[in-house]
Formats: structure tokens, C-alpha cells, sequence
């Protein structure tokens, strides 16, 4: 039996800074090289080892290699995964320490988490585009789990229906270009 996922990307941008979703129904995952991770085992190892690489790539973090590029924030030196929750989409190499532990405390938690799915570097701009390019990891929340959604800096516009961390706000729009 083939599986078919329905993933909802909010990732790309025009040059006029509106929202575009990109629905993508019906892609066939076993073409594009991913791994599921559905076992409490599996996810707490997984979820141990991502926060201590996130941790850690705080290090890397400088302010002056943050860059606009089409009306969305971005690290000229990127290291980051796109990390997928629910409907909202976070970058962490785009935001200092402090909100990138903010983000670890809040999600990473394996109690929280019922699936992972983690497509790789080669294969993510296929369906993300360049914010993609360091792979995706794309996490479903149980039911019950209870999460703060804005952390990290997430932009959550009404106006625009981006929910992101990687959209500047209007007085962050002159970020070095």
C-alpha cells in the first residue's frame, strides 16, 4: 500500500512580501528520502540528540550574518533546519540563545510528540524551496500536548496569516541586505 502524506509548507514568499501557501496533497514520501520516527524510544532519542545539536549551534549565532533576502529573514551562514510544527514554521539560526532555548523548553519534550518526519538536506528544496536547504524536520504534536506557539520570535500575522519566525516584522525590514 502506497502512503500518501498531505504536508502544508508555508515557506515561500513573493517579492511583495504576501503569504504564499503551498499545498502539496498527495506526495508520494517513498521517491524523496525521509525517515518517520513514531516509537517513544525513537522520538526521545531523537528529540535528545536534536536539542543537544540545537543547543550547541547556538554558538554559532551572530547577528551580523542575519540578511533579508525576498522579504524573509535569513542567516547568510546557515545552519538550521526548517523545523515544521503543526502550522507554524521556525528557523532557529536567525535567533539568539535565549529564544532558541525559549524553543527547546517549549517543544522538545518527547511526552509531547506522537510523529517526527525528517527529510534530508538533498531532498527538502524539492518541496520547501531554499528554506529548506538544511532539511526539514517536521514534528505532530499529541493531542493533549500544551504549547506555547509564540516562542522564538514567531510573527504571527493576521494581516498576512504567516506563522513563522522568519518573516521580519515591519521595523526589522531593514535587516542588512
Amino acid at each position: 500500500m502506497r502512503k500518501y502524506f498531505l504536508i502544508l509548507a508555508l515557506s515561500f514568499f513573493s517579492t511583495n512580501g504576501y503569504n504564499q501557501t503551498l499545498c502539496l496533497g498527495n506526495i508520494q514520501l517513498e521517491k524523496i528520502d525521509y525517515k518517520k520516527i513514531s516509537s517513544k524510544k525513537g522520538i526521545k532519542v531523537f528529540v535528545d540528540s536534536l536539542k543537544t545539536k540545537i543547543l550547541n549551534d547556538t554558538i554559532k549565532f551572530n547577528t551580523g550574518d542575519l540578511v533579508n533576502l525576498n522579504y524573509r529573514k535569513t542567516n547568510s551562514k546557515s545552519y538550521s533546519p526548517l523545523i515544521y510544527i503543526q502550522m507554524y514554521s521556525y528557523k532557529l539560526d536567525i535567533i539568539p540563545g535565549k529564544l532558541v532555548e525559549e524553543f527547546t523548553d517549549e517543544f522538545l519534550y518527547s511526552s509531547k510528540i506522537k510523529k517526527i518526519i525528517v527529510i534530508t538536506p538533498e531532498n527538502a528544496p524539492k518541496i520547501y524551496g531554499s528554506i529548506g536547504e538544511r532539511g526539514v524536520i517536521l514534528i505532530e504534536l499529541r493531542k493533549n500536548a500544551t504549547v506555547n506557539y509564540n516562542v522564538a520570535g514567531l510573527f504571527d500575522s493576521k494581516e498576512y496569516r504567516i506563522l513563522n519566525n522568519f518573516t521580519p516584522k515591519k521595523n526589522e525590514i531593514n535587516i542588512r541586505n
